[in-house]
């Protein structure tokens, strides 16, 4: 009997490893002998008791957690980036400088009552005045303007912040922007 790890010998170092040979139960033709590493009872029994991941690595077998693809990097960096908010600091109206969320719920709430004051005037409760908490739950109070200009401060955020993910998920290098705006 003789046991094998099967990898593949052309990738780079660690070379992940494919599959598992024991010739008492294998049937086929083996693969080329260079894509095959013998293993000791020991380390057959090391795969079995830790699944994992396991790769040869210069002519060794080696614990192996594979790398995160680049999409689902670049998605769970850019929702922690959006899970930290947006800094606002407004010039006209100071009492609504605070750190704002940023998660969907959040945002499309923004959007929509940002959308409805900029289309009409007013809020949506037809008020000109519209409390809107911070991260933390505290409550500010926004004007129209105010509000609209919110509104386009995270949209220009998250849309950069997006555009970002999207180099990252392609293998480029992002440039997070900082996630802070001021506002009228």
């Amino acid at each position: 009997m003789t046991l094998y790890a099967y990898f593949d010998y052309t990738l780079p170092d660690p070379s992940p490893v494919i599959g598992w040979i024991d010739t008492d139960f294998y049937n086929n033709t083996l693969p080329d002998f260079r894509d095959l590493l013998i293993l000791t009872q020991e380390q057959w029994d090391a795969k079995l008791s830790d699944p994992s991941g396991w790769a040869v690595s210069s002519g060794v077998l080696a614990p192996y957690t594979p790398p995160i693809p680049l999409p689902q990097q670049a998605q769970t960096t850019l929702a922690e980036k959006l899970a930290d908010g947006i800094a606002i600091t407004s010039a006209s109206l100071p009492g609504v400088n605070g750190t704002y969320a940023l998660d969907p719920q959040s945002t499309a709430q923004i959007f929509q009552i940002g959308s409805f004051a900029n289309s009409f005037g007013v809020f949506p409760s037809e008020d000109t005045l519209q409390l809107y908490p911070d991260i933390d739950s505290m409550l500010h109070e926004f004007s129209v303007p105010v509000f609209v200009a919110f509104l386009r401060g995270v949209a220009s955020l998250v849309s950069d912040m997006q555009m970002q993910a999207g180099i990252m998920s392609q293998g480029g290098t992002p440039v997070w922007p900082t996630q802070a705006r001021n506002i009228i």
